[in-house]
């Protein structure tokens, strides 16, 4: 059986420290906080959807370039639909400036475009390819792929292992500490399309 068949993802967070996964196993339903970290690919992953959540968001070209610095991507909601469709509602946070905790934005559901899901409702060809790289990554995860890299022997042994950590970038929560965002675009974000907000999960 290979991975795909075993796994089927439905949910992918970074809650603090941990990678939290939502998904089935064989038919099984697992929730699993896990503490070791993935693969640079991994993370680039959740943050390469940041683009296609905004794009979700129908923002004005202005008020998606004003906030764009101050958003953070930290999961993914996926769904699957009878035919095997699959789409996605991206979770975002959303740094004010005004103090450390984010305002949690979650986009409407948009699917991958097939007989039932098309028009405005569905994932654009470069959502839904940046929707399949997240889930590759996180099979990816789920089949032992993490942020080390190891040397084997000539019997295939390993004989040492190092971690390679993801480069660390200035996150949103930090910009946002540099420059302080406007109200009209904070309204905006918090109205548009009748987006909720959630507490952050612990």
């Amino acid at each position: 059986m290979s991975t795909e068949e075993r796994y089927c993802i439905n949910s992918v967070k970074l809650i603090k420290d941990k990678i939290r996964m939502d998904f089935t196993d064989n038919g099984d339903s697992v929730k699993r906080d896990f503490k070791q970290k993935a693969t640079p690919e991994f993370y680039a992953a959740i943050t390469g959807l940041k683009k296609t959540a905004l794009a979700m968001m129908g923002l004005s070209a202005e008020a998606e370039k004003e906030i764009s610095s101050k958003v953070e991507c930290y999961g993914v909601t996926i769904y699957h639909a009878k035919d095997n469709t699959i789409g996605c509602s991206i979770h975002l946070k959303f740094y004010t400036g005004e103090d450390d905790n984010p305002i949690i934005i979650n986009t409407p559901k948009r699917m991958n475009p097939s007989d039932e899901y098309s028009g405005d409702k569905c994932l654009s060809e470069d959502g839904s390819k940046k929707l399949d790289d997240l889930i590759y990554a996180a099979l990816d995860y789920l089949k032992g792929k993490r942020a080390q890299v190891a040397l084997f022997d000539a019997e295939g042994n390993v004989v040492e292992q190092t971690k390679e950590e993801p480069k660390s970038k200035e996150t949103a929560k930090q910009k946002s500490k540099n420059k302080k965002p406007t109200v009209p675009v904070r309204a905006e974000v918090i109205d548009i399309n009748s987006l909720t907000a959630e507490t952050l999960p612990n």
